[in-house]
């Protein structure tokens, strides 16, 4: 921009000094023109003062004052119109003049005054024409092209005033670019940088003039430029972490179900990379159970299963997205609903299994009192009071360990303290040793003495009850029952091992359900409720602690709690 203004600039000085030079070589030759007629008028004088001075003798005139040194052309021409002198050529030779128009007119009006073609010399000259008292006539004349200002000696002059001029105008022109074209450079080059992405860069404002003004008013639009995108990232930030944090699968695609945005929530889901960016969804094996829900125009919640990915439970929303009521895409909210659907279906078949654990000793109370109305017998009465009896202590254990279940599950109240581990576990054998004594069990307690345990001390006394009843309960008569404590590090492992009829590998996984059974008459002869091991479970986690079990057909079955000796 700055050589464009310099040529301008330059341009037009030039331009100028063209104008002015034009118009003063007009002005100059007028004026010399005017000096120049002036001038051979006095010559045309002088010669004709001097004619009749001397009785016309043109002569001695000529001959005196050497005509021939003189600029100017002088010829004499007589009353007839014949040229008797002429300094510039052969007169002799030359035409009768009485047809020129000089002599012509000054013949009528004394003198005159014409510029043409010479015929003599074929160019253009100024004549000047005066009428002597005996009708001869002097003329004197110049070459035109004399006249011209720069045909003279002011010629080299001027050329050096106007090289001087345009080197003044050549150094003016590059400073006056300068000064103009700065200002615009340096808005030039913040505007280039802050497109790079550097938006604190600002231009410098000099002067209050228009290039002053766009500066300022160029840093005042980038700073409200700064401040918004500073606005927009946070906002982008804040929406970014509140996507990224929500325990939901988000996923944006185009119209062309191209995917815009995911989540990495949906990516864990479907088991994929941020490569997915750009890529049509349905092009992913992943998500092609969507193709029909993207189909449907409604935005109802739908549930889908996906039996290709971890049998995952899915419910799905779907929400145009709308600019200008244009429909540019859709956002699709995923939410992961497979424990929402096993804890249904655990609370279900809970509904379903206390129903029927409360329904078998309600019917059997009820039958057996119903029963009794008609009973005279005292010996068969006390019979079915006492299975009226056992009834109800079992429905009252079962509805026992419903409420410490209900309670575990709900993380309900705990008494935390230091728990003397030796002394409950030795308490515990004295409190089932009257049963294991009844079917001949021998239950021993070996291993380390332990450290005192962080924890709720009635639940943990609950779970080594349930750990060794269960074993007495289940095991065969001369049977033995090993309780064993050993200190690991920081942590004690307790196992309560016993060499009964032992568990099929398949119901191990299943044991610490609620309600479940190997064998289910066994387990209610014996007075099981089929939660017993389920809260086992519960305060294990209750203790930030692990179970474990292992059983063999015919060799016994072997609980481990491994339990923290500071769990909380």
């Amino acid at each position: 921009m700055k050589k464009k203004l310099m040529m301008v600039i330059l341009a037009i000085i030039i331009s100028v000094l063209l104008v002015v030079s034009l118009m003063f070589n007009f002005i100059f030759r007028k004026s010399n023109e005017e000096n120049v007629k002036d001038y051979l008028r006095s010559n045309n004088d002088f010669i004709k003062n001097y004619l009749i001075n001397n009785d016309y003798d043109y002569s001695k005139i000529l001959t005196d004052n050497n005509f021939q040194g003189i600029p100017i052309r002088v010829t004499y021409i007589s009353t007839e119109g014949n040229v008797v002198y002429d300094n510039r050529t052969d007169w002799e030779a030359m035409d009768s003049h009485d047809s020129r128009e000089e002599f012509i007119k000054a013949k009528e009006h004394g003198v005159y005054e014409v510029i043409r073609e010479s015929d003599t010399f074929n160019l253009s000259m100024l004549y000047v024409a005066t009428t002597c008292p005996d009708g001869s006539v002097i003329r004197s004349s110049v070459k035109l092209n004399s006249l011209e200002f720069f045909q003279n000696e002011y010629l080299k002059y001027y050329l050096w005033l106007v090289l001087l001029a345009s080197i003044i105008g050549l150094g003016a022109s590059y400073k006056l670019a300068y000064y103009f074209t700065k200002p615009i450079q340096d808005l030039d080059l913040v505007t280039s940088q802050m497109a790079k992405g550097e938006f604190y860069r600002r231009a410098n404002i000099v002067g209050t003039d228009e290039a002053g003004t766009l500066a300022k008013n160029f840093n005042l639009m980038a700073n409200k430029l700064e401040n918004t995108l500073k606005q927009s990232r946070e906002e982008h930030n804040k929406l970014k972490a509140i996507i990224e944090s929500i325990d939901s699968g988000i996923i944006a695609i185009d119209r062309d179900e191209n995917i815009i945005m995911i989540n990495p929530y949906a990516l864990n889901l479907f088991h994929m990379t941020k490569e997915v960016i750009g890529e049509n969804i349905l092009k992913s094996e992943q998500c092609k159970m969507l193709s029909e829900m993207l189909k449907n125009d409604e935005n109802n919640y739908e549930e889908i299963q996906l039996f290709n990915i971890d049998n995952k439970e899915l419910r799905i929303k779907k929400a145009d997205i709308i600019n200008r009521n244009e429909h540019i895409g859709m956002v699709i909210v995923i939410q992961d609903i497979t424990d929402i659907k096993r804890l249904e279906n655990i609370r279900s078949r809970f509904v379903t299994n206390v129903t029927h654990e409360l329904k078998t000793p309600l019917t059997s109370i009820k039958g057996f009192a119903e029963t009794l109305k008609e009973v005279d017998d005292p010996k068969i009465r006390e019979k079915f009071l006492d299975i009226i009896n056992e009834e109800a202590e079992r429905l009252t254990r079962l509805i026992n360990d419903i409420l410490l279940l209900s309670h575990l599950e709900q993380q309900g109240e705990t008494s935390f303290g230091y728990i003397d581990a030796n002394k409950i576990i030795r308490d515990v054998y004295y409190m089932i040793k009257v049963a294991a004594q009844e079917k001949s069990i021998n239950i021993k307690i070996t291993g380390d003495m332990l450290p005192d345990i962080y924890g709720d001390e009635d639940k943990f006394k609950q779970m080594i009850i349930n750990l060794v009843d269960n074993a007495v309960k289940y095991s065969g008569e001369g049977s033995i029952v090993i309780v064993n404590k050993e200190l690991m590090g920081d942590k004690v492992k307790i196992t309560v091992e016993d060499n009964g009829i032992g568990i099929e590998e398949e119901h191990l996984s299943k044991l610490f359900e609620r309600f479940y059974r190997v064998d289910k008459a066994r387990s209610r002869n014996n007075g099981g409720t089929g939660l017993g091991l389920a809260i086992v479970k519960h305060i294990v986690k209750l203790f930030d602690g692990k179970i474990f079990v292992e059983s063999k057909i015919g060799v016994g079955t072997k609980f481990t709690v491994i339990l923290n000796v500071n769990s909380k």
